[in-house]
């Protein structure tokens, strides 16, 4: 005879369903095509001319302690020193979108900037570089025993950024906004673009000579390790920002920042802008202190590879 007095031992557990509805994840959207990334607020689109073809920018406003470390113009000029194939040709880069990520996607997936070959977001449609907001109030915080690409990574830093002396068994580098934009403008950009060539070189230019089947190319080009296409992303960027360094050809270059001119296309030239005095004194703002208590985010995944 049944007992009803008694518990099944099972309540309150996984095997009753217990904490299976609160997964602390990236939430996606309804079509299973399209990333979280490509889910856009309140942006702002302008364009920008670059040897002679429009190139679109979708900007998200930032929230409060964060800001967009490179300005269209920025963007554009940096472009503009690079290989011309890599932004021109039968299949372009399509825009460039300067996004504010959410807290949870921040702690759990973030980036300094990503690549997707094919975006169909608004007046977009094609391939798409990705910068994401930042603070520039942040320190990033490396341990002392560190992989093969963790330790490349710590001597790009070396070369951009400011180390934080006294730190103990570890590496500390303090951003700032003249550091940060240094870090996005001149690695994280050039990198990105490296994608975009290594995809052209893999995908666009068998296709477009009829080799290969443009599924076939996408696909064997999405089969490559992670660890070898980050590899010919972060050489092109090395080379290149070394080559335009060492020939004195452009880099570094002040912010190109036109207020009246972003005023007129509806942004607010504070999103673009280093923090006042008494912001930077201040320090981080509270809402996002958790950033700092995880590992660098920079390029730990592909949100873009099928098989993450």
């Amino acid at each position: 005879m049944r007992d009803p007095t008694r518990r099944n031992r099972n309540q309150g557990t996984a095997k009753r369903g217990y904490s299976k509805d609160n997964a602390f994840v990236v939430p996606s959207g309804r079509e299973w095509w399209r990333s979280y990334a490509e889910g856009l607020r309140d942006y702002v689109q302008v364009e920008r001319l670059i040897d002679g073809r429009r190139l679109q920018f979708l900007i998200e406003p930032v929230e409060y302690g964060c800001v967009h470390p490179c300005t269209p113009d920025d963007v554009v000029y940096m472009l503009e020193l690079l290989p011309a194939q890599a932004t021109a040709g039968p299949y372009p880069l399509q825009a460039v979108i300067m996004r504010q990520a959410p807290k949870k996607e921040s702690l759990l997936r973030g980036a300094w900037g990503r690549f997707c070959p094919s975006v169909n977001v608004g007046p977009v449609d094609g391939a798409v570089i990705f910068l994401e907001a930042a603070m520039p109030h942040a320190k990033w915080n490396w341990a002392r025993k560190l992989s093969l690409e963790d330790q490349s990574e710590v001597r790009r830093m070396d070369a951009l950024l400011e180390r934080v002396a006294g730190t103990g068994n570890g590496h500390r580098y303090k951003m700032g906004f003249a550091g940060l934009r240094r870090w996005v403008l001149y690695h994280t950009l050039i990198h990105e673009v490296g994608h975009w060539m290594d995809y052209r070189r893999m995908v666009v230019w068998p296709y477009e000579r009829g080799e290969v089947e443009l599924t076939e190319a996408i696909d064997a080009y999405w089969r490559r390790p992670r660890a070898e296409r980050e590899s010919f992303a972060h050489r092109f960027s090395d080379e290149w920002r070394d080559e335009l360094a060492r020939r004195d050809r452009g880099i570094p270059f002040a912010q190109q920042l036109y207020g009246p001119r972003l005023k007129e296309e509806g942004l607010d030239p504070s999103w673009f802008a280093a923090p006042t005095a008494e912001e930077a004194e201040a320090g981080e703002p509270v809402g996002w202190v958790l950033r700092e208590k995880r590992t660098p985010m920079f390029h730990h995944y592909d949100w873009h590879d099928p098989g993450a």
